[in-house]
C-alpha cells in the first residue's frame, strides 16, 4: 500500500497541476500570463467543490484566498466559458485512464474471471442555452430542464473498485451507443449491463473474444427453446409453471445462444414492480404492455457462462452487484452534488458539473486508500472524514514528499472507521458475494 500511495501522489501533482496548466493553454483558457495560473483555477473549483459541494464563487474565492490565490468572485466567473469546460472535459478521462494500483476485493467468486465490469450511464440537466450541443429528450418543462441535458458513461471494475472509463454523450443518445463506442475487455473479463445496453451483435463480439456476460432480457425479445420457433419471450414465460429454469436458448434474429436463467419472483415483488412499472409509464405518458406485466413475475438473465463454471444462484448474486454503480451515482449526486449548480448560464453549469465530476473522481482514487470499493464501511461516512483533510491536501499539493505525508494520514483516518457488522436479515453484496448461498432469487 506504499507504493500505491506513492504513485498516487504523484498522478495527483501530474494532473492537477502539470496536465491542467497544459490544459488550459491548449484549449485557449489561459492565453496570458495571470496569477491564477490553469492548475489553480482546477484545484480551486475541484477541491473547493469538493470540501462544500454547494460552494457559491464568494465561497470559491474564500477557499482559493486560503490557498494564497486571490481572485474575486466576478473575476473567477470570468473563467466559466467555453474553453474552460472544454478544459475541464479533457481532464476527466485524463484522471480515470491513470490507473493507480489498488488492494483488490478478495473474493473468490469474482477472482474467476479477469475483472468484473459494470457499466451504466447518468445523466444531469444543463440549461437549455446548451441544447445544441447537449440535446435532451425534450419534454415541455417550462425551466428547460428536459432541452438540454450531459450524459456520462461510467465503467466500473469490482474487484479492484476503479473507474476504467468515462465518455460523455448529449442526453438524448441511447445508452448502447455509448456501449458500443467503450474500448473492448481483456480475454476472461465479465461484463454486466443494463437492459439500455442490450446489443446482441456486442454479446455475440464478446463471446467471440473471450469475454463472459450476465444480461437481463428486455420484455420486446423473441427467443427459440430447444430448437423450436422463435416467440415473444413474454408469450413463452406465461406458458410455464415452474419457479427456475435454466436452459440453452438462441435469442433474436441473430440467433445468439446463450443460457436463459429464471426465477419466478413472489407475490408481493411482482406487485411492487408493477407499481414501479405505472410510475414510469405515467412520468413518459406511455401505456403498459402486458409484455411488461408478464416480465413483472420473473427475474430473467442470460449469460454465455457455461453452467460447471457459475450456478443460476452465482450468476443472480453476480448480476446484482451491478447495483454498486448505482450506488456510486448516487454518492456523486447525494454527496457531491454533482448535477445541483447555482448558476442560471449554460457555461458556468457545464464546468460546475465537469469540475465536481473531476473532483468525484479524485475522491473515488482517495477512498480506495481504506481498502476495496466493495467492504463493508459506508462510502458516505469516507466522504465525510475524507472532507476534513482537504485543506491540507491542497497545501501540500506543490511537494511530493508532504503530499505523501497527507495521503498517508488520509488513508489512516478511513481505516479507523468502524465497519458494519454483519447483516443475516439483508445481506450486503459483499456477504452474498462470499457466499451466494444467502441470496433469495428473484428479490430485486
Amino acid at each position: 500500500m506504499i507504493k500505491h500511495v506513492t504513485r498516487l501522489a504523484g498522478v495527483l501533482q501530474t494532473l492537477l497541476c502539470t496536465r491542467a496548466d497544459e490544459l488550459a493553454r491548449v484549449t485557449g483558457l489561459l492565453q496570458r500570463q495571470r496569477q491564477l495560473t490553469g492548475a489553480t483555477w482546477v484545484q480551486t473549483l475541484v477541491f473547493g467543490w469538493m470540501h462544500q459541494p454547494d460552494a457559491s464563487l464568494d465561497d470559491l474565492s474564500d477557499w482559493a484566498a486560503q490557498h494564497e490565490v486571490f481572485i474575486s468572485p466576478q473575476g473567477l466567473d470570468q473563467w466559466f466559458c467555453p474553453a474552460g469546460a472544454d478544459c475541464l472535459k479533457q481532464l476527466a478521462p485524463l484522471v480515470v485512464g491513470a490507473l493507480v494500483q489498488t488492494q483488490p476485493a478478495a473474493v473468490p467468486l469474482l477472482q474467476r474471471f479477469q475483472g468484473t465490469y459494470v457499466e451504466d450511464t447518468t445523466t444531469v440537466s444543463v440549461p437549455a442555452e446548451l441544447a445544441a450541443t447537449y440535446p435532451g429528450c425534450g419534454g415541455n418543462d417550462s425551466q428547460g430542464r428536459d432541452q438540454a441535458a450531459l450524459k456520462i458513461y461510467v465503467r466500473l471494475e469490482l474487484t479492484a473498485g476503479q473507474v476504467t472509463d468515462l465518455s460523455f454523450s448529449p442526453g438524448r443518445q441511447p445508452d448502447v451507443v455509448a456501449g458500443q463506442q467503450a474500448a473492448p475487455l481483456p480475454k476472461g473479463a465479465l461484463r454486466l449491463k443494463d437492459l439500455g445496453f442490450f446489443d446482441t451483435t456486442l454479446l455475440a463480439q464478446d463471446t467471440a473474444a473471450g469475454v463472459c456476460w450476465i444480461n437481463r432480457l428486455p420484455s420486446r425479445v423473441n427467443l427459440s427453446v430447444g430448437g423450436a420457433k422463435l416467440q415473444a419471450l413474454a408469450t413463452w414465460l406465461s406458458q410455464q409453471t415452474a419457479d427456475q429454469y435454466d436452459l440453452d436458448v438462441t435469442v433474436g434474429e441473430a440467433a445468439l445462444s446463450c443460457r436463459l436463467l429464471l426465477a419466478r419472483c413472489p407475490e408481493e415483488v411482482r406487485q411492487r414492480r408493477l407499481r414501479k412499472l405505472a410510475e414510469r409509464a405515467s412520468k413518459k405518458g406511455r401505456p403498459i404492455s402486458e409484455r411488461q406485466r408478464v416480465l413483472c413475475a420473473w427475474t430473467v438473465l442470460i449469460t454465455n457462462i457455461e453452467r460447471e463454471r457459475l450456478t443460476l444462484v452465482e450468476a443472480w448474486v453476480l448480476y446484482r452487484a451491478r447495483w454498486q454503480i448505482e450506488l456510486l451515482f448516487k454518492l456523486w449526486k447525494s454527496q457531491g452534488r454533482l448535477a445541483k449548480s447555482l448558476g442560471r448560464r449554460g457555461d458556468r453549469v457545464l464546468c460546475e458539473v465537469l469540475a465536481k465530476l473531476v473532483g468525484a473522481l479524485v475522491q473515488h482514487w482517495l477512498l480506495l486508500l481504506a481498502g476495496p470499493w466493495l467492504d463493508e464501511v459506508s462510502a458516505r461516512k469516507k466522504v465525510r472524514r475524507l472532507r476534513g483533510s482537504l485543506e491540507r491536501l491542497v497545501g501540500a499539493l506543490a511537494e511530493l514528499d508532504e503530499l505523501v505525508k497527507e495521503l498517508r494520514k488520509i488513508q489512516e483516518r478511513l481505516r479507523r472507521l468502524r465497519r458494519r457488522g454483519r447483516r443475516n436479515k439483508k445481506p450486503s453484496t459483499l456477504n452474498l458475494l462470499k457466499d451466494p448461498a444467502k441470496a433469495n432469487l428473484g428479490l430485486n
